[in-house]
């Protein structure tokens, strides 16, 4: 592996690999992503629909921000466990990428430049060397974003095409399944009756979307003029290469996991996906009595609510909610971009919401922008007083994913590492024990587990043990976290804790634990 960019939360690892041709004797540097294999036929999978976008798009923008495929034979590789090998390349570089003095090694994930912008212009992070530092500043950060959006509507997409649908439908098109019995959001749906939902803090009822843009209901059953195109699907900062040591806008920059590809998607859902994946992670960063002043510029920017909040946020929501309706206007669009933009807002945060990545406290806030969207686009015809509904608790929205099951092999060693100078101490003045922590450690090493035994081991040393058997609450969504770096990686993920006191530390493989981004 020459260089991991992430390895996060939800399973994905993505990293550029050396691929060596023992028959031509040659080697070349791939993208290597390794993932859970969708469900459903082969057509429907990333692999397919990355070709299709790489056939459908215009080849300017394919040859510059798309990457390809590796040849057929070695592009596709069955892990065996369920996962996938995609092989992807970057092809040669064009000549207007002159900031990209190195190639792809300049490359890297634009959420390490959010990284740098929420702590102010500079983080320390992986980049052309494990010591270059990421350098953004929250200006040109939103500059990049609006650059990105602006880029993905001009030159991928280059014209709409208007299709007439019901608002129920256009919805549909983005959520795509995820209604259906035993998802996320069929279960939150079912939970929130009627047609308003009151949240917690707030006197006044929102309309709830579920019901009030059902297909059923005169919401859902609106016809909008719809402008589709060709859009990536799940446009976010973990999907986006920019050179993160040397960023300035306009940057060459790389999209990468077509997986929800879309020939006739909706063109509004790119932009406001982007735009709120980056509001949820900078959420923690925003005095929860201004979050509400949040909702309320997104939905609207001409509130004058946007006063409230960090200068470079409001440049980032404004300009690129501007590149939307700039692309809109060139095609005489512009009054059914913006009825469509508030469905989209609708739709981006509800499939926010049901990931399970995405922490509970911002599930409530997002809950509350499709709710306040969902308003917007029904207008004075909706007026929440004359509707019974659900007073939302955050229990409803807490427990809405399955958490993906730890291997039990691995989960008690998540504790059984930060444990072990406890248990060294101990061992040596009391050398009878030596034994049975050997044996612990020959476990935690192969993945064999002994979550009993290392739980009566602590309490024979003396140490507590009521905390034992779950790794670290990880439910805070950091830019940087740090993860276990063995090959049998635990469950364990620690938080920074600050520069004095130092890197978290793997006991197990002695030294510092792996640094990523999720």
């Amino acid at each position: 592996m020459d260089r991991l960019l992430t390895h996060g939360r939800s399973g994905a690892l993505v990293c550029f690999v050396f691929e060596t041709d023992t028959h031509a004797g040659g080697s070349c540097k791939l993208l290597l992503k390794l993932d859970n294999f969708p469900d459903g036929p082969l057509d429907e999978s990333e692999f397919q629909r990355q070709r299709t976008a790489l056939r459908e798009a215009p080849q300017p923008f394919a040859g510059r921000h798309l990457t390809e495929l590796a040849p057929d034979g070695h592009d596709l590789v069955r892990v065996g466990d369920g996962r996938w090998i995609v092989f992807q390349r970057i092809a040669g570089l064009a000549p207007q990428d002159i900031e990209l003095r190195g190639g792809i090694d300049e490359l890297d994930i634009l959420t390490k430049a959010l990284a740098a912008a929420r702590a102010g212009g500079s983080v320390d992070a992986t980049g052309r060397g494990l010591d270059a530092p990421v350098v953004c500043d929250p200006e040109t950060f939103a500059d990049v974003c609006a650059q990105v959006a602006g880029a993905v509507l001009r030159d991928w997409a280059t014209r709409g095409r208007v299709a007439r649908m019901d608002a129920a439908t256009y919805l549909d098109r983005h959520l795509r399944g995820r209604l259906q019995a035993g998802k996320p959001l069929h279960t939150l749906s079912g939970r929130l009756h009627g047609a308003t939902m009151r949240l917690p803090g707030h006197r006044e009822a929102l309309p709830n979307p579920f019901v009030v843009l059902a297909p059923d209901q005169p919401g859902g059953q609106r016809t909008i003029s719809a402008v589709l195109g060709r859009c990536h699907g799940d446009l976010h900062t973990g999907n986006i290469l920019v050179p993160v040591n040397n960023l300035k806008a306009p940057t060459a920059f790389r999209l990468v996991d077509l997986a929800k590809y879309q020939s006739e998607g909706p063109l509004a859902r790119d932009p406001a996906g982007l735009m709120l994946y980056i509001v949820v992670r900078t959420l923690h960063d925003i005095d929860p009595d201004r979050r509400g002043a949040l909702i309320e510029f997104i939905v609207d920017p001409d509130s004058g609510r946007g006063t409230l909040l960090p200068g470079w946020l409001q440049k980032l929501v404004r300009a690129i909610r501007d590149t939307g309706e700039r692309f809109a206007h060139e095609t005489g669009m512009l009054r059914e971009w913006r009825e469509q933009w508030l469905l989209s807002l609708v739709a981006c945060a509800l499939i926010l919401l049901s990931r399970g990545t995405t922490p509970d406290a911002a599930k409530l806030w997002l809950l509350q922008l499709a709710g306040r969207a969902a308003g917007g686009f029904l207008g004075p015809t909706f007026t929440a007083a004359e509707h019974a509904g659900t007073t939302v608790t955050a229990g409803m929205v807490a427990d809405l994913v399955e958490r993906k099951t730890p291997q039990p092999g691995r989960t008690w060693v998540a504790a059984f590492c930060p444990y072990l100078p406890f248990m060294e101490a101990r061992t040596q003045q009391r050398p009878e024990h030596r034994p049975e922590l050997d044996r612990l450690l020959e476990a935690a090493r192969t993945g064999t587990n002994r979550t009993d035994e290392f739980v009566e081991f602590v309490r024979v040393l003396g140490g507590p043990a009521d905390n034992l058997r779950s790794p670290e609450d990880a439910e805070a969504l950091n830019d940087v976290v740090y993860s276990c770096p063995m090959q049998l990686p635990c469950d364990r993920v620690a938080k920074p804790a600050g520069p004095q006191a130092g890197d978290p530390r793997c006991e197990l493989r002695p030294g510092v634990m792996r640094r990523e981004f999720w």
